[in-house]
């Protein structure tokens, strides 16, 4: 009779993981959102196996029975081999690499071909009764093909470490370990089930390596604003210096509440938040794929997408500021500057991006039209404050750099002031 307390612990933990996330609100990103539904996978696999095996064993055979364990042993298959592939997924998007998987064809097709070949193997199985059936007796018993699905998630776990590998800098060491080590625990689940087969911890290990992402990769506390729940100053510097790294072509834009001090004096501290609260609520309504914001302060938003459609991410935020916002009692005003970035064509570094961020809505309009930073290439005044760093530091190796000196003399005092 097998021990079905390593499933039963395999729910608890990972019913824990999900509820945490909904009451930390990490719901919101492509990290976050692959991470519930790799959870929801293990979470659906654990109920089916356990499942199974208490109607296999603690029930009396009927026909009823035998349906319940027969629908839970395909929904505990199919659940259980998407995971790896969800897995996968979740390790391109944490590495910030998912541009890589979308532009080569022949990665869509090495990551989704295997699990083509699992799922091809359950719908079939009423037929074959490759990978399972039941005798008449009512004993489970495991097909030839069964050790294909092995080989599957032993190619999934290839893809996934070479991926660690090779993109090993964009993580810190600890993040690296973490997420290889569902492979070690899941081998390790695998060698103690062959050897002693009532002892089924593939769930409960599975169940532990989640935890351990989630209490390692899945840190909003660093990168995340706590009261708006959207990336922060910190989150937002990561993410675009990984991007430069990687040569990865980006899209952002930017929208500064020109007016935000003003409102600030004006508003309490809590109406503020309220107001930046209620505006990112609204960015949030923005459907789009691979879609960030970020707020870094003072009024400042930056809306990052991989996608080609940053002018319809504008458009929809110019329609969103335009709007008035009502906080408490008072109706409010947005005075903003929209502009367009394209990196790296636009700007080619991180630090030319944060210096742009700091005065482009000095000489942009801030009645929140849309604004593309490549049509404001031939602006002279553009091009002095965003390269004025390099053109001092070509100026002093050319030795051609010269400041001029005029001394302030002041009536009232008497004397030179400046």
């Amino acid at each position: 009779m097998e021990v079905i307390f390593f499933d039963i612990a395999a729910i608890i933990i990972v019913s824990f993981e999900i509820v945490a996330i909904y009451l930390r609100k990490m719901t919101y990103g492509r990290n976050s959102r692959l991470f519930l539904f790799l959870l929801i996978c293990v979470l659906v696999s654990s109920i089916m196996d356990f499942v199974s095996l208490y109607f296999s064993n603690f029930v009396s055979i009927t026909s009823s029975t035998i349906i319940i364990c027969a629908v839970a042993d395909y929904l505990y298959f199919i659940f259980r081999n998407i995971t790896p592939l969800i897995y996968l997924l979740y390790i391109v998007s944490v590495t910030d690499t998912w541009h890589i998987l979308q532009n080569r064809k022949w990665l869509k097709l090495i990551f989704l071909l295997p699990v083509c070949v699992s799922m091809a193997l359950i719908f079939t199985n009423p037929l074959s009764h490759g990978l399972f059936y039941y005798d008449t007796r009512f004993v489970y018993h495991r097909g030839p093909f069964i050790n294909i699905l092995y080989c599957i998630s032993a190619i999934y776990s290839l893809y996934g470490v070479i991926w660690l590998h090779v993109f090993r800098r964009m993580l810190k060491l600890e993040q690296v370990f973490v997420l290889a080590s569902l492979y070690p625990f899941n081998i390790f689940a695998l060698i103690v089930q062959y050897y002693y087969p009532h002892y089924l911890i593939e769930m409960f290990m599975t169940s532990l390596s989640m935890l351990l992402a989630m209490l390692v990769i899945q840190r909003p506390e660093e990168m995340i604003n706590p009261e708006l729940l959207v990336g922060n100053y910190l989150g937002f510097n990561k993410d675009v210096k990984s991007a430069f790294e990687l040569n990865k072509r980006f899209k952002l834009i930017f929208v500064k509440i020109v007016n935000y001090k003003s409102l600030n004096s004006f508003l309490e501290y809590t109406t503020t938040r309220m107001l930046l609260r209620t505006l990112c609520d609204s960015l949030k309504r923005i459907k789009t794929n691979g879609l960030n914001i970020y707020y870094l302060g003072n009024g400042l938003f930056s809306l990052n997408t991989d996608e080609n459609d940053e002018l319809l991410i504008a458009s929809r935020v110019s329609d969103i500021v335009r709007e008035k916002f009502t906080v408490k009692q008072y109706g409010l005003s947005l005075n903003c500057c929209i502009c367009v970035i394209r990196c790296p064509e636009d700007i080619e570094n991180v630090q030319g991006l944060l210096n742009f961020s700091n005065y482009f809505y000095t000489y942009l309009p801030d009645n929140g039209e849309i604004v593309e930073l490549s049509m404001e290439k031939g602006n002279r005044t553009f091009m002095l404050r965003n390269d004025i760093d390099a053109i001092i530091k070509e100026a002093i190796v050319h030795r051609s750099f010269m400041m001029y000196y005029q001394p302030i003399y002041s009536i009232k005092y008497k004397r030179f002031v400046s």
